[in-house]
């Protein structure tokens, strides 16, 4: 099993650093085409405009990647930790992501766990900001 997870870690970082050259080379061909478009009506400015957008999600992707990467070769360190204290922390942490939206956060009492509250925090995060990610054109 440590056998294997070596691996994943391995291939979860060598794939995140390879996805993010191509990425950079996308990024910077959209702003070149930008930039020199002689018509501003262009029928592709929108879609020239939609990539760098793009190109930000797919970045996140591969940090969320490397994360992972990062997590997997650091020892679990297992102790009693409350929920509710991890959660009030990433929601303080996505307060940026969520300043333009009208966000209610109902949280109810979340239990003491035995667990490695780095990694609990990192799902967490991974949850509230997909939530937030995956809501946002509604209130």
């Amino acid at each position: 099993m440590e056998a294997a997870n070596r691996e994943l870690e391995t291939f979860t970082y060598s794939v995140s650093h390879d996805l993010r050259a191509p990425l950079r080379h996308i990024s910077g061909f959209a702003r070149i085409l930008s930039e020199d478009r002689r018509q501003p009506a262009c029928r592709c400015s929108n879609h020239i405009r939609r990539i760098p957008k793009r190109d930000a999600a797919h970045g996140l992707l591969v940090d969320d990647l490397l994360n992972l990467a990062r997590l997997g070769r650091q020892p679990m360190s297992v102790r009693i930790s409350g929920l509710n204290s991890i959660v009030e922390d990433v929601i303080t942490e996505l307060a940026p992501q969520s300043a333009e939206r009208q966000i209610e956060w109902k949280i109810g009492n979340l239990p003491f766990l035995e667990c490695d509250p780095g990694l609990i925090k990192q799902l967490m995060q991974n949850l509230l900001a997909n939530a937030l990610k995956f809501t946002r054109p509604r209130r």
